[in-house]
């Protein structure tokens, strides 16, 4: 007999791939002609979008979201006597008011409907929260919209599809954001989970993964220290999309489904972002969810490691100012004394040449995985100068660590620390299905006061991952 000990969300694949077959092709259910032109954004004319209706708010701290029952919705905040918008058009009577520009697709069985186009829409305040349900015209699918607030600073934005018939169903869905960036529409946005020497800041299209990074921000040159929108894409509760482009907003706005990424386009006239939960297969009563997390920071320079729980799971931020007028050659070096890690990073090191009056900003998920107190060390190099930066995290006795999101193109680790010795464990890869995929004996390193156990698995898998770790009696 088995027995599952550990079931955690672990992977999201650098080379995203639908999971659905390819007869499940995406298809509209809706004109052109219901669309506006890309001009319509600027332009003093009635717009189709806007809703006579008053929004529905909440609050977390400064920061503000109001959402309407077509599902449409805008975030904002505030500093000090300041006024400034996260997404275009919350109604704050600062630049411009008005919800209609950032819109949430839904897919079932290949036919989409924007959010608007559902039944029986009926939107509430629950608690602190604001919820909003709908029907999918046509089939049995009930959708479930909320906006959450999470500690001080942010909301999560949370979907869920339930399948209420009695076949599967294909349900996948699409959110276009389009962001502003406290007082300007046209700002470039930064990745800062790009590592080695990759620029981060980008004016220009482009796509990628959670896995690739794991949040996006929008960054304006002249602030860099100023966090104004950033939205995260893998943590604590969060069921990350498979695909995010960075795009314009126009573009994007009059497109159904997928877009064609251009590098040669900008998103500094008018910046919009894209994210796609591609199609999954979800059973009779089973739920079809997405969720990410909208936030507004200040950033600080220094080094820092933030835990998101207590499997080891965290955040390196590395935010650092070369204000000389020469180039700085900079090495990042992770290490673990009492334990060990996972990072994308390869070897654990990232290696920079900072360009004069710049601004390098670096959001790294990290796991630690160790037996009590375990210490994560980052040395950081600049032009021969090193620094050690060490954080303490204390780790329970008993825990299965595996990272939070991982390349398809490498071994998939697993890593099992008990204080119970000769115990015979194996790891395995679900899909979303609850499929396995594949299964590796864990090996066991015996230490006085405990035991590893560890093991990889090769992946050739595109989507969402589930990992296992199963004991037999």
């Amino acid at each position: 007999m088995k027995k599952s000990i550990c079931y955690t969300l672990s992977l999201i694949s650098y080379l995203m791939a639908s999971c659905a077959p390819m007869d499940k092709s995406i298809r509209t259910n809706e004109t052109a002609a219901e669309e506006p032109s890309t001009e319509l954004k600027y332009k003093e004319i009635k717009n189709p979008y806007l809703l006579a209706e008053e929004p529905m708010h909440i609050r977390n701290g400064v920061h503000s979201m109001s959402l309407l029952s077509n599902g449409r919705f805008s975030m904002g905040t505030e500093r000090g006597e300041e006024k400034l918008d996260l997404i275009y058009g919350h109604p704050n009577g600062a630049f411009s008011d008005g919800i209609w520009s950032s819109y949430t697709s839904i897919s079932v069985e290949g036919s989409i409907f924007k959010f608007d186009k559902l039944e029986n829409k009926k939107i509430n305040k629950v608690g602190d929260s604001l919820e909003l349900t709908a029907k999918v015209p046509g089939y049995p699918v009930i959708v479930l919209m909320k906006l959450i607030p999470k500690s001080s600073n942010g909301f999560y934005f949370h979907l869920t599809a339930k399948n209420e018939g009695n076949i599967p169903l294909y349900i996948a869905f699409r959110l276009l954001l389009d962001t502003w960036a406290g007082r300007s529409d046209g700002v470039p946005f930064i990745l800062p989970g790009l590592s080695q020497g990759i620029d981060s800041v980008y004016t220009n299209e482009v796509k990628f993964s959670p896995t690739s990074s794991p949040a996006w921000e929008t960054f304006d040159p002249n602030e860099p220290r100023t966090g104004f929108l950033r939205t995260s894409l893998i943590g604590e509760e969060i069921n990350p999309p498979n695909r995010v482009a960075l795009v314009n907003w126009g573009l994007a706005f009059i497109s159904d489904w997928e877009y064609e990424v251009d590098k040669e386009n900008p998103v500094s006239g008018d910046s919009a972002v894209l994210s796609w939960w591609d199609p999954l297969l979800i059973h009779p009563n089973g739920l079809r969810e997405g969720s990410i997390l909208f936030e507004s920071k200040e950033r600080s320079d220094g080094i820092f490691f933030v835990p998101e729980n207590k499997k080891g799971n965290g955040f390196l931020y590395l935010a650092r100012e070369n204000t000389t007028d020469s180039i700085q050659k900079r090495s990042y070096q992770l290490s673990v004394e009492n334990g060990s890690y996972f990072s994308n990073w390869k070897e654990g090191k990232m290696e920079y040449e900072m360009k004069p009056q710049s601004y390098l900003y670096r959001m790294i998920p990290v796991t630690v995985s160790g037996v009590g107190d375990t210490k994560l060390q980052i040395q950081e190099t600049v032009n021969g100068q090193v620094e050690s930066h060490i954080f303490s995290i204390i780790l329970p006795a008993e825990i299965a660590s595996v990272p939070a999101v991982w390349d398809s193109n490498r071994k998939f680790p697993f890593r099992f620390v008990s204080e119970q010795k000769d115990r015979k464990l194996k790891g395995r890869i679900l899909d979303s299905n609850n499929i396995k995929q594949a299964e590796v004996p864990l090996r066991e390193t015996k230490f006085s006061t405990h035991s590893v156990y560890e093991g990889e698995i090769e992946i050739n898998f595109d989507g969402e991952i589930f990992s296992e770790i199963v004991e037999e009696d």
